[in-house]
C-alpha cells in the first residue's frame, strides 16, 4: 500500500470506529442525578434505588402501571421518559406528608424533642423509578429517593442527609406490580 493509501486508510477506520460507537452511546439512558446542599457529593438515582422486584408485565405495561401509581401516591413527575425507562422528580419539596404518609414513614432524618424531623422539618428530595429489561427477559422495576431535611425555626442552619426507611421504595413496586396483576 503506498504512503497516500495508508494516510487515507488510518483516518477511515477511525471514523468506521465512531460510527460504530455513536449508536451505544446514544443507547445510553441519561443519568438521574440530584445534588442536595447537605451531601459532599452529586448522588445518581440509580445508583440508590431499592425493592427491585420482577414484573410479569412488559417494560410498556410496567411503566404505565408505574405512571399510575405516581398518580396515585400524588408524587409529581419532572421526568417522565418511556423511552429509557425513567420516571419521577430531581427535586421535590415537601414538610411533613408525602404521598398520603407522615415523612418518618419513608425518611429517618433523625429527632428531637418533638419528634421526627422529618415530619416538621423541610424535606428536599429526589426520587425516580427505573423500569428496565433484565438478562433473562423479564422486566424490573426499582426506585431511588434521596432526601436532606432544613430546619426552619430560628436562625440559619446546615441541612442534614436523610435515609430512606425502604417504605416508599417498596410501596411504589407492590402497587406496580398489584395494578399488573389486576389489569388497572
Amino acid at each position: 500500500m503506498s504512503a497516500t493509501g495508508r494516510a487515507l486508510c488510518i483516518p477511515m477506520l477511525a471514523l468506521v470506529g465512531v460510527a460504530l460507537t455513536v449508536p451505544l452511546l446514544a443507547a445510553q439512558p441519561p443519568r438521574l442525578i440530584v445534588k442536595l446542599r447537605a451531601s459532599p457529593t452529586q448522588v445518581a438515582l440509580d445508583t440508590v434505588a431499592l425493592a427491585r422486584e420482577q414484573v410479569p408485565a412488559t417494560p410498556a405495561e410496567t411503566f404505565a402501571a408505574l405512571r399510575a401509581v405516581y398518580e396515585e401516591l400524588k408524587i409529581p413527575r419532572t421526568v417522565d421518559d418511556s423511552a429509557h425507562g425513567q420516571l419521577g422528580t430531581l427535586r421535590l419539596v415537601r414538610t411533613s406528608s408525602l404521598a398520603g404518609e407522615r415523612m418518618a414513614a419513608y425518611l429517618n432524618c433523625g429527632s428531637g424533642m418533638t419528634g421526627a424531623y422529618a415530619d416538621s422539618w423541610r424535606i428536599t428530595m429526589g426520587i425516580a423509578s427505573f423500569v428496565r429489561t433484565a438478562r433473562d427477559g423479564s422486566t424490573t422495576v426499582a426506585t431511588g429517593f434521596v432526601a436532606q431535611a432544613d430546619d426552619m425555626d430560628g436562625a440559619s442552619k446546615e441541612p442534614i442527609m436523610c435515609g430512606s426507611t425502604g417504605v416508599l421504595e417498596t410501596r411504589i413496586a407492590s402497587r406496580v406490580k398489584e395494578r399488573i396483576a389486576t389489569g388497572r
